[in-house]
């Protein structure tokens, strides 16, 4: 058994993301170009993971109780995530 976490793997391209977070597509590029959306380019086309644009979705939620007053004052979700990889990395070796 692997102790390597489990991710959702459902991958959407640009338009689909933007129809998904109700907002343009090019407010969807803006976004992940500054890291506040996660995604990836692949090549010359954007990819995102549905699962992550969804939790996206919840930490910017009015009923999120912990969620920052200004986006100044913590990592974007992309940042985050990544810190939270690197963690699991170091506490492998």
């Amino acid at each position: 058994m692997s102790d390597a976490p489990t991710f959702e793997t459902e991958t959407i391209n640009a338009a689909d993301a933007a129809r998904f977070l109700h907002i343009s597509k090019d407010t969807l590029y803006d976004l992940a170009r500054s890291g506040e959306i996660p995604g990836c380019k692949v090549g010359r086309s954007w990819v995102f993971m549905k699962s992550l644009l969804m939790e996206y979705l919840r930490s910017r939620s009015t009923n999120n109780q912990t969620r920052p007053k200004s986006a100044r004052d913590s990592n974007s979700l992309a940042e985050k995530l990544i810190a939270q990889r690197q963690q699991w990395i170091r506490d492998r070796k």
